[in-house]
């Protein structure tokens, strides 16, 4: 009796899962008729016409214009966004296809991403397709993927016009940046294992230069005397630490260069396969702006210093935090005052207290 009982009970409870699911699939939205039409008809007559997009979320706003063949971004001086962002949405809007109504209950529409995106916290897309003059042809504000695939395997998206109270969910994907930097995608990319030198000025003046050595650790080659008085190595972690500040280097904001200010900061890094890199930050308001530019020193290195020099020549960045901490770090903290860390051979016989400082504050 008592597993029937058993039985009985775990009946009730995968129904009452399943009744769940289906709460939660349907989001307690009335749902219209499953046929599938074009959402927005009168748009595939005029995506021909579609020369620029605006794009509207809780935590970043860009406009976008064609030109020539490229998209570029004129709330960001014209800097060009990544290839086929632009174009992709633009694509996506036209081909959606309603499949169902889903509700007019304002209640809902955070639930699935269509409320006003200007609420903080809100995933709201509101994108506007405008014309050559930048008017709009469409206004559209783009809500979360459906939880649930189609029947035939493809992905539904919720979305609202703003000039109606009805949700809608509609076949096709837009899958919208998250961010404004992903808008732009990477400048460039190097590996700090491919630092070979690094040379700092400051105010036109040397600083620092240090270079990588054949163990792969970095080594002094030139210092101001005025640092020495906090070490006469440099620390080979710390000059790592700044050579990181050329790993997936990507933007928060960009501008045209300013001409006529001489730099504050200029680090030159010279790396494999023959190209340096030139990074200098023009001044010391905040938020940091950080100028770069690339030049070939070996025939290997040109097609990597055309590939950035096409990306930054002319303009200027506000980078994210650890990109400015690397390149702002003071010189004195690249400095050290114990000599390179001590090499063991295998099998060696170590005497723990001849290690400066390992031993301080008795033992553990």
């Amino acid at each position: 009796m008592q597993q029937k009982s058993i039985i009985l009970w775990a009946g009730v409870a995968v129904i009452a899962l399943l009744g769940a699911a289906w709460a939660v699939s349907s989001e307690g939205m009335q749902q219209g008729p499953a046929s599938v039409a074009s959402l927005l008809p009168d748009l595939q007559s005029q995506a021909a016409d579609v020369a620029g997009v605006k794009v509207r979320t809780a935590t970043y706003e860009i406009d976008i214009q064609k030109q020539g063949d490229k998209w570029v971004a004129t709330s960001q001086e014209g800097y060009p966004v990544r290839d086929g962002t632009a174009q992709q949405l633009v694509s996506a809007v036209v081909g959606f296809k309603a499949v169902e109504a889903k509700t007019r209950d304002a209640d809902w529409y955070a639930q699935i991403g269509v409320d006003d995106p200007a609420t903080a916290g809100s995933s709201a897309k509101a994108v506007s397709l405008l014309d050559s003059q930048g008017k709009p042809i469409e206004d559209i504000i783009i809500g979360n993927l459906s939880e649930l695939p189609r029947p035939d395997g493809s992905m539904a998206t919720y979305v609202r016009l703003p000039s109606s109270d009805e949700a809608v969910l509609v076949q096709g994907t837009a899958l919208l940046p998250m961010k404004l930097a992903d808008w732009f995608g990477e400048l460039f990319s190097i590996p700090g294992s491919q630092v070979a030198r690094v040379a700092i000025t400051e105010q036109g003046k040397p600083a620092l230069s240090a270079k990588r050595g054949e163990d792969g650790r970095f080594v002094r080659e030139t210092v101001d005397p005025q640092y020495e008085t906090n070490g006469t190595f440099v620390n080979d972690a710390a000059i790592k630490r700044v050579t990181q500040g050329l790993a997936s280097v990507s933007i928060m904001s960009v501008r045209p260069a300013k001409e006529g200010i001489s730099p504050i900061r200029s680090i030159d890094f010279e790396v494999e396969p023959g190209v340096t890199i030139h990074a200098q930050i023009a001044d010391a308001t905040q938020p940091l702006w950080v100028r770069f530019s690339a030049e070939a020193t070996k025939p290997e290195g040109k097609d990597l210093a055309d590939k950035i020099s096409a990306r930054v020549n002319g303009w200027e960045f506000q980078l994210e935090g650890a990109r400015v901490n690397a390149f702002t770090t003071p010189v004195a903290n690249l400095m050290q005052k114990d000599s390179e860390p001590i090499q063991f051979e295998p099998g060696q016989s170590i005497d723990l207290q001849s290690i400066p400082g390992l031993m301080q504050g008795g033992a553990r």
